[in-house]
């Protein structure tokens, strides 16, 4: 464990950045966005004594982040690029890619890994990952017998690299997903039920001109996402909570519910055994990933109905990275009455946001302005524990 100040950085890039690959990336206008406006969410996870990287934070910015860590009771200090070469710390970012790692590595003070670390977390960010888990994850099931029964994994991605082959596939599988390798978080995420749409096509032949292959997977009937969050040092994995979330038609993320973690527990327990999912799971990450990877990562669950049983699959997609549900497991604990529940939720303007105090039944998690096209919140209406006073 290092004794230096930590330095967070909030690169919500990160995803895409992986998948190009390149050291000299620039991320799209709506990254870019993300990032300046997210540039302070670090404060709820840092740690005491240590920095946050926000190169554009104003005045009133800045001071909504010092309030926000003195009720958490810690103290942090808001730093930009130019004061990086007078610093000394171990970078903590949301996530590890080649682009970050070549604008960082001119600042000596900065901890850092290594081109070679940086470069297993990108093969290991790879969805090929998931075959890899889940055939360790059937393993292990067939190994305990029928107690692990509900998350014995009974589908399993395959992995094409032609598109005819591809193209075969879709038209057999009627509304079967097809996803580019490197993009988690539901992007790169396609389902077509008419394999000869020009959109479908022509979004094919860019995934596997750029990232060499696709991965297909099995329609199922959702009926809950959520996820297990993690954090891996020395080959151990430690877990840290649950995150029960929803996505929206195309995917991508929508809200998660944030509570108490015994809470979260009862719900995942509606649908299996939820320690011993845990348990599994913890074993499984050490076999596959521990020995390649230290740091933060999420590993998506579905909660799915076939057959006329609900059965859980165990690895739709492993994020190598901190994730909002490391994020929102913390504050369920942390902020949440017991019994009570709050939904956390990305909101974004093209415009900008006016309305200031329109989370006034919540809590802001990033810093309230109009000239933020991203924001965070906690919504709910006297939930909140008195561990946090607005």
């Amino acid at each position: 464990m290092s004794d230096l100040p930590k330095l967070y950085i909030f690169n919500a890039d990160n995803d895409l950045a992986l998948a190009s690959g390149q050291e000299f990336y620039t991320p799209p206008v709506a990254a870019q966005r993300i990032v300046r406006d997210f540039a302070l969410l670090p404060v709820w996870w840092a740690a005491d004594g240590s920095y946050i990287l926000a190169d554009n934070a104003q005045a009133d910015h800045i001071e909504w982040c010092n309030d926000i860590a003195e009720k958490l009771g810690k103290h942090v200090t808001i730093v930009n690029w130019r004061r990086l070469p007078r610093i000394v710390a171990e970078v903590e970012p949301w996530g590890w890619n080649q682009a970050l790692l070549r604008k960082l590595s001119r600042f000596q003070g900065l901890r850092l890994p290594s081109p070679e670390v940086v470069a297993t977390i990108r093969q290991l960010s790879h969805r090929r990952i998931s075959i890899e888990l889940l055939k360790a994850f059937a393993a292990r099931c067939e190994s305990i017998g029928a107690a692990a029964e509900d998350f014995k994994p009974r589908h399993l991605p395959i992995e094409l690299s032609d598109f005819e082959e591809v193209v075969d596939r879709v038209a057999t599988h009627r509304g079967c997903f097809v996803k580019s390798p490197w993009s988690n978080s539901g992007r790169g995420v396609m389902q077509p039920f008419d394999s000869s749409q020009p959109t479908f096509q022509h979004w094919l032949r860019g995934a596997l001109r750029t990232q060499g292959s696709a991965l297909i997977e099995d329609p199922l009937e959702g009926v809950q996402d959520f996820a297990l969050e993690f954090r891996l040092d020395g080959g151990k994995a430690r877990f840290e909570g649950y995150s029960v979330f929803s996505n929206d038609s195309r995917h991508s993320f929508a809200s998660s519910i944030v509570a108490p973690a015994a809470q979260l527990r009862s719900l995942i327990a509606g649908y299996c055994d939820a320690d011993l999912l845990v348990e599994v799971t913890t074993r499984v990450l050490e076999e596959v990933i521990g020995p390649r990877y230290d740091g933060c990562l999420g590993i998506d669950m579905l909660a799915y109905s076939e057959g006329g049983r609900t059965s859980i699959h165990p690895c739709v997609e492993l994020n190598l990275r901190r994730t909002m549900g490391h994020l929102t497991a913390q504050l369920g604990n942390a902020l949440v009455a017991d019994g009570e529940r709050a939904e956390f939720r990305i909101e974004f303007s093209d415009s900008g946001f006016t309305d200031k105090a329109s989370a006034d039944d919540g809590i802001m998690l990033t810093p309230p302005s109009a000239d933020a096209h991203y924001r965070a919140l906690l919504a709910g209406q006297n939930v909140f524990s008195k561990a946090y006073r607005r």
